[in-house]
């Protein structure tokens, strides 16, 4: 198609004359915000998100509706244009109902993806729940076991029973990563040069310093104190926070820093102005660390402490006197930590006195239930109005009775005395654990703007302080709170610092849009009811007699049941889509506020009846991309819209579940969804949603369509397969086999060490024992009963390259041609003596096709993507013909169908060719080899092979010769070579073997085009060189150094019967597709499996040597249409070995040593011996194979 100039954003570009305009713009790099256009469906225009102005033109248009003509120009961006998709996205929002991302994280103060990192323990993969807390949080040991538990409060268990313990969850991912041999640490950026002071070593200094560090700054850290953790070393008793485990914490945080330096104080060690003149920048993170008092007369009389001092003093081995009755005046975790202290210190008695009642408590309600498990009392409505005084020391307090108000500003019912309750209690001491302060003298070292709090006052989004380059998080700033808020501020100061040293603007954080369900109490029960009721897993405690008696630590986490257990309790809440979903990522482009429309409720069921699909409607905007697709692309309509209006919605046809209907599972609903409400289920224990760690391009060996793959990678697992968009092969298309049936990669029945049987047992062996095994009894049947005794299987799902090495293994180290195909094309047994095929014909000349005739298959059924191929051609105007035995989905749209008797295929082809011959219909030059007699028996037969009037047949003919440029679609997996050889001297004879005609083979294997190209053929070398070509044998040995056996090899057919009758003892089995329980091995065959997973038929074998699946195979295959494309690893073999090495080192055991054995050494060797010198056409890589005439005998 010709290309047009056109100026788009004020930048000429040429584009596809007559292609609609977003395709263009798109194209051209420039994007245009769209949810229903999708290139494999025509516009549709539903979203009204792709609006562009044409000057000269009064108003905007769709770009998706807008034909490109020359000289448009063209403008994509304008404030005119942003309203209008902001209005339309708020438009569709309003009928759009979900989660985002789950209620826990939204209440979490750091924003830690906590339904990740569960499904990432309930995966198994607990280092990537560790490293995915540590994105936001770089203390989970210490938080797990310390947090207030904010995200708990919003857990959407609440409405089922209880909430989720994701803190006993993070703790575990936290302890794990810790006690691993290679602990989780994430790979720092660069040196950028830039250094940073940090001020405080406690929880905002350490996570400041932690995110610095990573982003490639070097760091100083300062602190006042003898050791780091701030609050979190002298706050928090050890029973709560082993100091061990804040040290391990804390050294994975300095290993990343410059420098540490200790016992160093602001305004007395250095000054302010020091620290700006040394560094680029500087952090605070001074921490309240000042005790408040109550304003009490003789306050400071011996028996009264302070709450932050007394922990400190314990922390520091220095334990008060307490006497044995002791009074804890506060409601906060510091009072609960002073009380249970106070215990573990052998105070008899204690009371914790508050002026609310329990409800009001800020202390974490845990900590309250522990307290009084072990024996604390609290004495609500109570607050000291003075202390009494014996002897120069505390006697007692004097208190009086309190009720509650009105709300204060915290919220909470202010107390108030009640007139004439007062009364007083004997204490040996008091302690005043009421909350804390910045220190006066440290805030006012740091020479910037205080609040009237005392507090340093900053940006709240950015960290930034009145001083230029200096930044400030945590209690010095927000007053007392808690550690993960303190985080969470100091990882958003980390940011600014960031942004400050590189010279940007500094900017807060972007938030993405999220829609919500509501907060828990907007929510109904009854929406819940379905979900099965299970019960909190307890965390392991000590007994409260036992563990008031020292500063263990008492909670010893969760069980390996209750992990489990408490992992699958979490609801998944938020969207498996959040990371891919148009709809958000537009919604947050465009500052979309839905305050103005509102979203709507939960209206529909989400349906999870099907295998491998999730369809919840609540979350769709109703573009009908997948009712399309489904229907045009795939030809199935399983999906379809229902009632009307309002009430309008996409429900599987007919009502029925979606598993019920003419689904085929080929994910191509899926793939045209832009919001998520049509998912794949995820092959995981529990779904994530997770972000890809990797997105490996590689190609299905499924078939041979050669499909192209995206692997979706986390850890060590697939989540999910997609397929480009505009992939040349399959354009995002997908069948069942690609996009879901890859769930054997990750089968627990991956074999990771070599087997060797002993006896009647298989035996765990090294790599070096197995090929020794193996070598050794191969040698000696080579030797005692000759090569021929000796075969090699090899699965047409490997690679070109590992089939070409093991044809070399064959031929070289066992000097047998018996090198034959464990999923042999039937054809393929009589290749050797001339080619099989016309030039391949490529798939986009089977769309450009104007005449198609499929023979003997339903590529609906068995090649779904060559059938939407078909369909396009069709819809196009070409004409299409169906002959088969049976009905095919295709019939509806063919223009001519034949019904053939079956067996009977052969005769038709020979009765076409007799009428082609008969009435002079050949090309010049052409004449087809057949007699008068042949003719005339063939045409009287012609009758009896088919279930039609033979006019029929004569039709298609003329059709076919009438053609420009005709196709013929066959299954080379069950069409016969005879049957080939008839069809091609059909295209030959009527000249339509040109580039763009032919035939098209289709194969139920993936590679095995490729398998006959590499020479895995007992009577062709590679290149498909015949085996007693002389010129073919001097080349291979030119190269290889090494001779070629003389004898044929024996087919697969051969090889079983050889077997049974003795005449084959050895054999190599490579691949998973051939099973050992085939009757060939009932007669003590010495087998050699090289398989990836465990069978029982295995126990057969002699020597099992783990090997690669797809996803763990670099190299190359070769299609249906001869593109020669790439498989790349996603993982290593979980045996550690390739087919490559496998390969080359039992050759080496059997004493012959493969020096080019990478793939890329491979293909060129290969090239070398079959002198094709592969040539590249476009993404093609196709051998120069020249078709030959050959006689099919008249049967």
């Amino acid at each position: 198609m010709s290309k047009v100039g056109i100026i788009l954003d004020g930048k000429e570009v040429f584009v596809e004359e007559g292609s609609n305009l977003l395709e263009a713009a798109l194209q051209s790099g420039v994007e245009v915000p769209h949810l229903c256009y999708d290139p494999r469906l025509k516009p549709f225009g539903s979203c009204r998100l792709c609006f562009v102005e044409i000057a000269g033109r009064p108003v905007a248009v769709p770009a998706c509706g807008t034909q490109v003509s020359a000289g448009m120009d063209v403008t994509t961006n304008s404030e005119l244009l942003a309203d209008l998709r902001r209005v339309a996205l708020e438009l569709l929002l309003s009928e759009h109902c979900g989660d985002c991302v789950a209620p826990c994280q939204q209440a979490c103060p750091a924003k830690i993806d906590i339904q990740g990192f569960i499904a990432h323990i309930a995966n198994g993969q607990h280092k990537k729940a560790a490293a995915l807390i540590k994105e936001k949080l770089p203390l989970p040991s210490v938080c797990g076991r310390i947090c207030p538990r904010f995200c708990e409060e919003e857990c959407r268990r609440n409405l089922v029973d209880e909430a989720v313990n994701i803190c006993a969850l993070k703790r575990f991912a936290g302890d794990y990563d810790l006690k691993a041999i290679n602990s989780y640490k994430e790979q720092m950026a660069p040196d950028t040069g830039f250094t940073v002071a940090v001020v405080g070593g406690g929880p905002a200094g350490l996570t400041a310093a932690y995110y610095l560090a990573l982003a490639g700054h070097r760091i100083t850290l300062y602190d006042a104190g003898p050791q780091l953790g701030g609050m979190l070393r002298y706050g928090i008793p050890e029973y709560r926070l082993p100091k061990q485990l804040l040290d391990q914490e804390i050294n994975m945080i300095t290993e990343m820093c410059q420098e540490v330096r200790l016992g160093e104080v602001l305004g007395r060690d250095y000054t302010m102005a020091q620290l700006k003149e040394q560094y680029d920048a500087v952090f605070l993170g001074i921490g309240c660390q000042e005790a408040q008092g109550m304003g009490l007369p003789d306050e400071e009389m011996p028996g009264i402490l302070k709450g932050i001092d007394f922990l400190r003093m314990v922390v520091e081995d220095r334990p008060p006197e307490l006497g044995s009755r002791v009074a804890v005046i506060g409601g906060g975790n510091t009072a609960m930590d002073a009380a249970r202290t106070s215990l573990r210190l052998g105070a008899e008695e204690v009371v914790v006195i508050y002026r609310r009642s329990r409800d009001e408590m800020p202390a974490n309600p845990v900590e309250i239930m522990e307290a009084e498990e072990e024996g604390v009392e609290f004495h609500y409505l109570t607050n000291p109005t003075a202390c009494i005084e014996r002897k120069g020391r505390l006697q007692g307090l004097e208190c009086i009775r309190m009720e509650l108000g009105e709300p204060d500003a915290s919220g909470r019912r202010r107390p108030v005395a009640v007139a004439g309750t007062e009364y007083e209690m004997e204490f040996d001491t008091v302690i005043l654990a009421i909350g804390q302060v910045v220190e006066t003298e440290a805030a006012q070292h740091s020479e910037v703007s205080l609040s009237r709090w005392g507090t340093i006052d900053t940006a709240l989004e950015t960290g930034c302080t009145s001083e230029p380059g200096v930044f400030a998080a945590g209690d010095c700033v927000s007053g007392a709170a808690t550690v993960v808020e303190a985080v969470g501020a100091a990882r958003v100061a980390a940011r600014s610092i960031d942004q400050y040293l590189y010279g940007k603007e500094i900017t807060p954080e972007a938030k993405p849009f999220n829609c919500s369900m509501g907060e828990l109490k907007d929510l109904d029960p009854a929406d819940f009811a379905d979900r099965e009721k299970l019960a909190r897993a307890p965390e392991i405690h000590l007994a409260p007699m036992e563990r008031k008696q020292h500063f263990d630590e008492f909670n010893l986490g969760l069980s390996k049941d209750g992990l489990g257990q408490e992992t699958q309790r979490c609801l998944s809440c938020g969207c498996e889509d959040v990371f891919n979903c148009t709809l958000r990522q537009l919604a947050s482009e465009y500052e979309v506020d839905t305050n103005r429309l509102g979203v709507s409720n939960k209206r529909y069921a989400i349906h999870t009846n099907h295998r491998h699909i999730v369809h919840d409607a609540n979350k769709c905007i109703l573009c009908g991309n997948c009712v399309r697709i489904c229907q045009e692309v795939q030809g199935i309509g399983a999906l379809g819209f229902a009632n009307r209006g309002y009430d309008t919605v996409v429900k599987p046809s007919m009502g029925l579940p979606l598993a019920e209907t003419m689904c085929e599972s080929c994910s191509q609903c899926v793939s045209a969804c832009p919001t998520g409400a049509i998912a794949v289920k995820s092959p995981l224990q529990k779904p994530g949603p997770f972000v890809d760690d990797s997105v490996v391009d590689t190609t299905c060996v499924q078939c041979s369509i050669g499909c192209d793959l995206q692997l979706h990678v986390v850890g060590d697992s697939i989540t999910r397969v997609t397929s480009p968009l505009r992939g040349e092969v399959n354009s995002g298309n997908l069948c069942k086999k690609g996009a879901f049936e890859f769930d054997f990669v990750h089968s627990k029945g991956r074999l990771q060490t070599p087997l060797l049987q002993n006896g009647e047992k298989m035996q765990e062996v090294s790599w070096d024992e197995a090929f020794a095994g193996a070598a050794s009894m191969l040698q000696k049947i080579r030797d005692r009963y000759g090569p021929e005794s000796l075969a090699v299987l090899v699965s047409p799902s490997l690679t070109n390259e590992a089939n070409y090495l093991a044809q070399k293994l064959a031929r070289l180290a066992l000097r047998t041609n018996n090198i034959e195909s464990t999923k042999p094309v039937a054809s393929a047994s009589h290749l050797g003596e001339e080619s099989l095929e016309t030039d391949p014909v490529a798939y986009k000349e089977l769309k450009d096709s104007d005449f198609i005739l499929v023979v003997n298959t339903d590529p609906t059924v068995d090649y779904p993507i060559v059938a939407q191929k078909i369909r396009q051609a069709e819809a196009a105007g070409a004409t299409l013909a169906i002959m088969s035995p049976r009905a095919t989905r295709l019939d509806g749209q063919a223009q001519l169908t034949i019904r053939t008797h079956p067996r009977k295929s052969l005769k038709l082809f020979q009765a076409m060719q007799a009428y082609l011959q008969r009435y002079d219909l050949a090309c010049q030059g052409m004449e087809l080899p057949l007699t008068e007699e042949e003719i005339k028996y063939l045409l009287l037969e012609l009758p009896e092979t088919v279930r039609v009037k033979p006019a029929r047949v004569i039709e298609l003919l003329h059709r076919y010769l009438q053609a420009r440029n005709p196709v013929i679609v066959v299954d080379g997996s069950t069409m016969s070579g005879p049957e080939l050889g008839a069809l091609l001297d059909i295209v030959q004879a009527t000249g339509n073997a040109k580039a763009g005609q032919g035939i098209l083979q289709l194969f139920e294997s993936g590679n095995c085009r490729g398998q006959l190209d590499m020479g895995v053929h007992p009577r062709l070398l590679p290149g498909r060189q015949p085996l007693y070509d002389l010129a073919a044998r001097e080349r291979y040995y030119g190269v290889t150094g090494m001779p070629l056996p003389a004898t044929a090899g024996l087919t697969l057919q051969e090889i079983r019967a050889a077997a049974k009758d003795g005449d084959i003892i050895g054999i190599i089995v490579i691949g998973d597709d051939f099973s050992l329980d085939d009757e060939m091995f009932d007669e003590g065959l010495f087998t050699v499996a090289v398989t990836s997973t465990w069978r029982t038929d295995l126990n057969r074998a002699d020597v099992v040597l783990p090997a690669p699946t797809f996803a763990e195979s670099r190299g190359t295959v070769t299609n249906s249409e001869g593109r020669m494309q790439r498989l790349n690893p996603a993982f290593a073999p979980p045996g550690g070995k390739d087919h490559y090495e496998i390969l080359n080192d039992l050759a080496q055991a059997l004493g012959v040593d493969f020096s080019r054995s990478l793939p890329e050494q491979l293909l060129n060797e290969m090239q070398e011996i079959s002198q094709w010198g592969l040539q590249k056409a476009g993404n093609f890589f196709m051998g120069n194979e020249k078709s030959k005439r050959r006689k099919v005998p008249v049967i």
